[in-house]
């Protein structure tokens, strides 16, 4: 597409000597071994040394333009350009005013302004341009641009730099600084002329062009490789690049003051997946940790991937893949070796140091299971995001298997099966009646096995408490019922009611759930025999077997380990006199 036109001024003095745009007929070769501007008029004049840098001014627009397919959404009308050999305080600069960096007032703004002696690159000149972008994106706005911090406005430029270069290359086969196609490997370089780097204080402006690019674009493999490397890859972080300068011109709308890069960066990852969110998460953490020392100092070592753990005995055998980039690259964070530590609970310890080229280390402790991570080293300290393993014995299981009745009074055998673990095991047995709700330790059932006699509720539980050396606590409870369990008491009525004759009167209530009373009459004293049976003529209990005296007589039945159904209570009394009262009745348990 051809590029739109951008004015180019020749500075000369307190004016300008020329204005050049295409209106005026000139076309710039796009040959990129030619630098010179044809004039098709011939009343103008063109100085050819200066050609690159109209071309570099018009590759930037139209780069944009492209982007966006030709509908860019905010106002880039073409910006007035001027050559100033004098002694400026940098290669180029980009001026939203009327006035900047020591030039006079000018009758017309903002502007850029490019030395030919020392800035005729296309790095700064596109670089002046992204700046020019930004200002543009916000409305135009010379407090927004006072308001952005440093790293945000140069990391743009640097960002819009690099992807314009790379842009050229792809279009009309410029060279790239660092010869690479993907930029993802620029800012490991301590060259500043290649890569996002920047002669500044302020480190952030190289890691914010980096982020910037690695949201930008699309993922090659050539350096970053999809299966070596996690943290800090963009291989799922694809289709951005319009969204890249959309969220830069959104921070306008969602921030009036101060501008910082967590501004973008959140504005970015709106309506985003949660997956690919996280994604950006970790390339922004990446960046903004690893690059931080960038350009001065060497990057902290590379980070370590696929660390795992298997246990073998009393060892653990570790393993992990080293992520420092290829030798043949010219990156500083070989590692010198790793450091794998423990936890500790609160804190880590280190366990042992490993050289470099070491790929695997096996690890013998009477106590291997905890939390262990990795971490490689060099001179400028750990590497970051080490990764953390939990290496867990094998799962102990324990269950218990016993009667599930049991007699009154009667004793039976309990056992506790156990699996999994770090034997050998130790065992502590508890028991407790359905109605209480502590549990009692029995001081010395410490065996797998516990002979427990029944007591005189309807149910109890058993339970026991199985601890490996890992160690480990694992518990199982055991319910079973009480046979025969009832509650009788004699009583008098009416100060020593003797009644005239055997009774035995209807349970109360009736129906009942879970337990109903049973009164019987004996008019002498009387050797009496309760039981109840179900309806197939099953026994199921007996109430009350004993000599008792004359009156009236109350017995508690408690059916809670009963189904429902109908029951039978039958009652026999043989009395002094020889006389025998036989009689039963119908008690139904609904529950």
């Amino acid at each position: 597409m051809p590029a739109p036109q951008d004015g180019y001024i020749v500075w000369s003095g307190n004016g300008y000597s020329s204005y050049y745009h295409e209106s005026d007929g000139i076309v710039a070769s796009f040959n990129p071994s030619q630098t010179t501007i044809s004039i098709n008029q011939s009343n103008n004049s063109f100085p050819p040394d200066h050609g690159k840098i109209y071309r570099y001014l018009k590759q930037s627009r139209e780069y944009v333009f492209e982007l966006y397919n030709g509908n860019v959404p905010f106002n880039l009308p073409p910006i007035y350009t001027f050559l100033y050999d004098g002694n400026p305080q940098a290669a180029g600069a980009f001026c939203s005013t009327n006035n900047c960096t020591g030039l006079s007032a000018q009758p017309f703004g903002p502007y850029i302004y490019i030395n030919p002696n020392s800035g005729s690159q296309i790095k700064t000149i596109s670089h002046e341009y992204g700046h020019k972008v930004n200002f543009r994106m916000w409305n135009s706005s010379s407090n927004k641009m006072s308001n952005a911090t440093l790293s945000v406005k140069e990391g743009w430029a640097e960002f819009f730099s690099f992807a314009l270069r790379n842009y050229a290359n792809r279009n009309y086969g410029d060279n790239l600084l660092s010869n690479r196609t993907n930029a993802e490997e620029a800012p490991f370089y301590t060259n500043r002329y290649a890569g996002f780097s920047y002669l500044g204080t302020d480190r952030k402006v190289a890691a914010f062009g980096s982020y910037l690019w690695s949201l930008y674009d699309d993922p090659q493999d050539d350096i970053f490789l999809s299966n070596t490397y996690s943290i800090g890859d963009n291989d799922d972080i694809t289709g951005h690049s319009v969204r890249v300068f959309d969220a830069m011109s959104a921070i306008q709308i969602y921030y009036l003051n101060t501008i910082k890069i967590s501004h973008f960066h959140n504005i970015f990852k709106l309506g985003l997946a949660s997956e690919e969110q996280s994604s950006i998460n970790n390339v922004f953490d990446f960046m903004f940790d690893d690059l931080y020392e960038m350009p001065d100092v060497s990057m902290r070592s590379a980070q370590v991937a696929n660390f795992s753990g298997q246990v073998n005995g009393s060892n653990v055998d570790f393993s992990w893949l080293s992520q420092s980039y290829p030798s043949h690259l010219n990156f500083a964070n070989i590692e010198t070796g790793y450091r794998l530590y423990q936890s500790t609970g609160s804190g880590w310890n280190l366990i042992q140091s490993i050289p470099y080229g070491t790929n695997n280390f096996t690890y013998h402790s009477p106590f291997i299971y905890a939390d262990y991570k990795i971490t490689s080293y060099n001179s400028e300290g750990n590497s970051a995001n080490a990764p953390v393993i939990s290496i867990q014995p094998p799962t102990l299981f324990v269950s218990i298997s016993g009667p599930t009745n049991m007699f009154q009074g009667s004793s039976d055998t309990f056992y506790a099966n156990v699996s999994g673990g770090i034997p050998p095991y130790s065992y502590q047995w508890y028991y407790k009646h359905q109605y209480d709700s502590n549990w009692t330790m029995v001081p010395f059932a410490t065996s797998s096995t516990y002979l427990h006699t029944a007591g005189s509720q309807p149910g109890e539980f058993v339970r026991v408490v199985v601890t490996d050396t890992a160690p480990q606590n694992k518990e199982s409870e055991h319910h079973f019922t009480i046979i025969g369990w009832a509650f009788s008491q004699q009583e008098t009525e009416d100060g020593g009611f003797i009644p005239e004759t055997y009774a035995l009167n209807q349970n109360y209530p009736n129906p009942f759930n879970p337990a109903t009373v049973i009164r019987f009459d004996i008019p002498e004293q009387s050797d009496v025999l309760l039981q109840v049976f179900d309806v197939m003529g099953r026994h199921i209990t007996t109430l009350e077997s004993a000599t008792k005296s004359a009156g009236r007589h109350t017995v508690s039945f408690n059916a809670a380990h009963l189904s429902s159904g109908m029951y039978i209570a039958r009652l026999r009394a043989t009395g002094l006199s020889g006389e025998v009262f036989i009689k039963e009745l119908k008690m139904q348990l609904v529950k």
